[in-house]
C-alpha cells in the first residue's frame, strides 16, 4: 500500500493500517441477524469467505475511501440489516484496527474505528465485492 493511501486511511481515523481485506459473510444463513457481523464476541465470524479475507489493492482501497469518506450519496433505505459483506483494516502485526459491516439489501452499514459519511456510495462498494 502506498504512503498516500496510508495517509488517506489515517485521515479517516485508521492509523497504522497495512492491509485492508474484504469478506463475504453469512452465506449459510438465509436471513442473518444484525448481530452476525464480522466480529462476534470479539472473534471473526466463522461463516466468512475467504477465511483470511481478500486483500484489496491500492486502487481498491482508494475506491473504498472515495465511497465512504467523500460526499454523501443519499438513497432509499430499508431496515433489515442482514450483513453479508465486511471490510477489515489490519496493522502490520495482524491486529484489526477498524471494520465495516455492510448490508446491500437495506443499504445500511455499521463501522467501528473509521470515520465514514452518513450515506456512502453503495454502488461503488458493491463493485468492490
Amino acid at each position: 500500500m502506498t504512503e498516500a493511501t496510508k495517509a488517506r486511511l489515517a485521515k479517516a481515523g485508521v492509523k497504522h493500517c497495512e492491509r485492508v481485506a474484504a469478506y463475504v459473510l453469512n452465506q449459510s444463513v438465509p436471513s442473518p441477524s444484525p448481530s452476525l457481523t464480522l466480529l462476534i464476541d470479539g472473534k471473526l465470524n466463522p461463516d466468512r469467505s475467504p477465511l483470511e479475507g481478500r486483500t484489496l489493492d491500492d486502487r481498491e482501497v482508494n475506491t473504498l475511501l472515495d465511497a465512504t469518506t467523500g460526499k454523501n450519496h443519499p438513497s432509499a433505505h430499508a431496515r433489515c440489516f442482514h450483513p453479508r459483506h465486511a471490510i477489515a483494516f489490519y496493522r502490520h502485526d495482524g491486529e484489526m484496527v477498524a471494520h465495516m459491516n455492510i448490508c446491500f439489501s437495506c443499504r445500511g452499514y455499521r463501522a467501528q474505528g473509521i470515520k465514514v459519511v452518513r450515506e456512502p456510495d453503495y454502488d461503488a462498494l458493491r463493485r468492490l465485492f
